[in-house]
C-alpha cells in the first residue's frame, strides 16, 4: 500500500487539478495539472466535470479513511467538490469539527471565528490559489504531526521546535512520551484545561503528565489537541480595536444587547478559549467574581457596560 496521501481538488475554471499532499504543506500552482477529458482519476475514467468531481470525492474519501487506518488519529482536515449551480464546482471543507462551504470565485468573507486565516484574506475569491494557501496554513498549524511511515510515532510543535513522541502501549496504562520535554508540556502551552482532558477522555481521574487511558483515547486525545488549538497562535495574544476583539485563534465583537447590556458576540469555544477556561459555568464564577454575584442573560453574561466587558477581558488576560 502505498505511504502517499494526498487529496484532490478541481478548479473548474483554471481547468486545473492539484494533489494537496498532507504532508506537503509547500505546494505551487505549478504542481497543478491541466483538466483534458477524457481523463483517469483514482483508476476511473472520466469524461466531464460531473464524472470528475464524482471520482475526485471517491479518491478523498479512501485517503482519509486510509489516513485513519494507518495514522490512528484523523487527517487536519478533509475536503469533497460538490456542484452547484449553472455548473459551479465548490469546495464542501471540514477543519476544527466545522463544515466550511468555499464558493467557486465567490468571496470569502464569514469563517472568521474558525481560524485567522479567513479573516487575513476574506477579501480574496475562493479558486486553486486560494486552496493552496488554505491546505499550508492547516498543515503548519498542525499541533500534533503523525509520521508519514511509523504508526505511533509523532512530532509535537510547541514554540516552533518539534519534539518527538511516541505512544507508550501498556494494557489501559497507555500514554504519548514526548521526548526531551515533560508529557504534560502540551497541556500548558496551548491553555489546555484538566476538566476539559478528562471531559474529552470520559474519565474521572489523572494519573501522569499525560493521562493514562487505552489506546485508543490517547489518539482521541491527540485529535481533540489538534482540533481545538493551532501551533502558531499565541493564546495570550488580545487586541481590542473599537468593538472588535483580535486575538491569534479567531475574531470576536462585543455587542450591545437590545436591553442595553453589552456581551461578547461570537462561537463559545472561542470565548471560552480567550479566557482560557473550559465551559460557562467558569464564566458565570468570572463574572461574578468580578462584578458580583447577580443573575445575568445571556450565553456570555450580559454586562451593564462595554468598559465592564474590556474591564473582564483585561483581568483575565496572562501577562
Amino acid at each position: 500500500m502505498t505511504d502517499e496521501f494526498y487529496y484532490l481538488f478541481y478548479d473548474r475554471i483554471n481547468g486545473k487539478i492539484i494533489r494537496l499532499d498532507l504532508f506537503n504543506a509547500n505546494l505551487s500552482i505549478d504542481d497543478a495539472i491541466f483538466v483534458t477529458f477524457p481523463l483517469t482519476i483514482g483508476g476511473r475514467l472520466t469524461h466531464n466535470d460531473g464524472e470528475a468531481v464524482m471520482a475526485i470525492n471517491k479518491h478523498n474519501q479512501r485517503t482519509y479513511k486510509r489516513y485513519i487506518e494507518k495514522l490512528k488519529i484523523r487527517p487536519p482536515y478533509y475536503i469533497e467538490n460538490v456542484l452547484g449551480v449553472c455548473c459551479m464546482i465548490n469546495a464542501l471543507v471540514t477543519y476544527k469539527g466545522r463544515s466550511l462551504l468555499l464558493k467557486e470565485y465567490m468571496l470569502v468573507d464569514e469563517y472568521n471565528d474558525v481560524a485567522p486565516f479567513f479573516a487575513k484574506y476574506d477579501y480574496a475569491k475562493f479558486n486553486i490559489y486560494y486552496m493552496i494557501g488554505l491546505h499550508k496554513y492547516i498543515l503548519d498549524n498542525q499541533i500534533i504531526c503523525p509520521s508519514r511511515y511509523n504508526s505511533g510515532r509523532f512530532c509535537v510543535m510547541i514554540l516552533d521546535k518539534c519534539y518527538i513522541a511516541n505512544v507508550v502501549v501498556s494494557l489501559d496504562h497507555c500514554f504519548l512520551n514526548i521526548q526531551s520535554i515533560s508529557n504534560g508540556a502540551v497541556f500548558n502551552h496551548y491553555k489546555i484545561g484538566k476538566a476539559k482532558v478528562l471531559e474529552v477522555l470520559g474519565i474521572d481521574k489523572w494519573y501522569g503528565d499525560w493521562p493514562e487511558t487505552t489506546e485508543d483515547k490517547v489518539y482521541e486525545l491527540i485529535n481533540y489537541i489538534n482540533e481545538c488549538r493551532n501551533s502558531s497562535t499565541n493564546p495570550d495574544k488580545v487586541e481590542i480595536s473599537g468593538n472588535e476583539i483580535i486575538t491569534d485563534f479567531a475574531r470576536l465583537e462585543i455587542k450591545q444587547s437590545k436591553n442595553g447590556k453589552w456581551y461578547i458576540s461570537g462561537s463559545l469555544e472561542n470565548i471560552l478559549k480567550l479566557f482560557h477556561i473550559d465551559d460557562q459555568v467558569e464564566l458565570k464564577q468570572m463574572v461574578n467574581n468580578l462584578f458580583g454575584s447577580k443573575r445575568r442573560a445571556g450565553v456570555f453574561p450580559e454586562l451593564d457596560s462595554r468598559d465592564d466587558v474590556i474591564k473582564l477581558i483585561k483581568a483575565t488576560q496572562h501577562e
